[in-house]
This record gives structure tokens, C-alpha cells and sequence, in this order.
């Protein structure tokens, strides 16, 4: 299991290393994924993700693409440098699509001394709200305020977590604004905003960035409260759509 434990970190900074179109990068990461391919112990996933105290998302991504061939797995490197939004963005994206995401994020990198993979990121998000593949949920506006209500009495160091976390999802500027104004004493989530919150805390749930923590460790308490919290408020909407 050590070896393992430090396959994925080794893979996980490569991955987190934003240079695009570095040679020594990316075959470090290709060595890195096949390593880690062979690695991977035959346990449930959770268990694994426990093991390794990284976001269950990303493990499962992670688990599901270095199961590409070899072939496949180069090609992947050398288009987007290994992107997992932009590889499980696929899903939701036509061709067409993916070529328009591409072009632009080609654009972005030609004119840039030092181009960053995490700029696809932000385009693969900016493409998936155009296109409403963030399965956007046209609900009566009533049952939306009554969730909304139900958000804006968490407190105020709830928003102070979500924060924090968010800050490493990559997510567009306009939640991330959101959620800094919600710290504030007296703030509630404005009624033009309502709907967009809604639905990305709907594609945070269903990707598992916000997920249910049953661990009793003190350290995750807060963590644990406001996920679980959010967890709650969404399952009871749900029941009443």
C-alpha cells in the first residue's frame, strides 16, 4: 500500500503541475500513470479514497482514465496535457463542442510563454453552463426559495469552508464571488442569484466535490457539518420536485 499511497501522490503533482506542453512533464506523467495503473490495489473505491485523504472526484477520475491504453493515454497527454475536467467533460460534449473548447484553449496557450492546463479548466466550465449541460433543473421558483432560505441560515463559518474548498475546484469567478460575499455578517444569497446557486451546488453534489463525511475525526468536524448540512437541504428539495 506505500507504494501505492506514493505512486498517486507522485501522479497527483504531476497533475497539478499547470505547464502545458512540457516535454519532460509529460513523460514523467505518462511513467507516473503507468506506474500507478499497476499499482492499484483490487479494494473499493471509498476505501481507497479514504486511504489516501484526496477528494473522492478526483480519485475516481483518476482511476477511471489511467485505465486508457497506452496509445490513448499519450494522445490524451499531448492534446490537453492530461486534463481530467476536460477528460470527463467529454460526456457532456459533442464533438463540435470539444473542438471549440480545444481551439480556444490552443489560442490561449500559443500566446503565452508558460501556458497553463488549468486554462482549459476554465473554458470546459464556461462551455458546460452555455450549453446547460450542468443539468440545469427548471423548478418552480417557490421550492427554490425555500431552499435558498434553508442555506442562508448556515452559519457564517459554513461559508467560510466552502470557501476554502472551492478555491481548489477551479470553479468560475462568479460562485467564488458568491461565496466571499456569504461570509459577511447579514448576508444572504441574493434572489438573482438563486437559480445559479442551486444548480451548481446540484453539480457539486453530483460529482462528489461535496460529498457525506461520516468520519468522527475533530479535524474534519466543520468540514463534516457543512457538507452534511448541504447534503440534507438538497435531499429534502429533492423529495418535494
Amino acid at each position: 500500500m506505500d507504494d501505492f499511497l506514493k505512486s498517486y501522490e507522485n501522479l497527483k503533482e504531476l497533475i497539478e503541475n499547470d505547464l502545458f506542453d512540457d516535454d519532460d512533464r509529460n513523460k514523467l506523467l505518462f511513467k507516473a500513470i503507468k506506474d500507478l495503473k499497476s499499482l492499484w490495489p483490487d479494494e473499493d473505491i471509498e476505501e481507497i479514497t479514504y486511504q489516501l485523504q484526496d477528494y473522492p472526484w478526483r480519485v475516481k477520475r483518476i482511476y477511471q482514465f489511467i485505465q486508457f491504453d497506452d496509445e490513448t493515454i499519450s494522445e490524451e497527454i499531448d492534446i490537453h496535457g492530461f486534463s481530467l475536467v476536460f477528460l470527463d467533460a467529454r460526456n457532456y460534449l459533442s464533438d463540435e463542442d470539444q473542438e471549440d473548447i480545444l481551439h480556444k484553449f490552443y489560442n490561449l496557450a500559443y500566446k503565452s510563454d508558460k501556458p497553463k492546463i488549468s486554462s482549459i479548466n476554465r473554458i470546459v466550465a464556461g462551455k458546460l453552463k452555455k450549453i446547460q449541460k450542468i443539468q440545469k433543473r427548471k423548478e418552480p421558483e417557490s421550492k427554490n426559495e425555500a431552499l435558498i432560505s434553508e442555506l442562508n441560515k448556515l452559519p457564517k463559518h459554513n461559508w467560510e469552508i466552502l470557501l476554502t474548498e472551492a478555491s481548489e475546484w477551479e470553479l468560475e469567478g462568479r460562485f467564488i464571488k458568491i461565496l466571499k460575499s456569504l461570509i459577511k455578517p447579514k448576508s444572504v444569497i441574493k434572489k438573482s442569484d438563486m437559480s445559479y446557486v442551486v444548480d451548481m451546488f446540484v453539480y457539486l453534489i453530483e460529482k462528489n466535490y461535496i460529498y457525506e463525511i461520516n468520519s468522527s475525526e475533530k479535524s474534519e468536524l466543520t468540514k463534516k457539518l457543512t457538507y452534511n448540512a448541504l447534503i440534507e437541504a438538497f435531499e429534502e428539495h429533492a423529495k418535494k420536485t
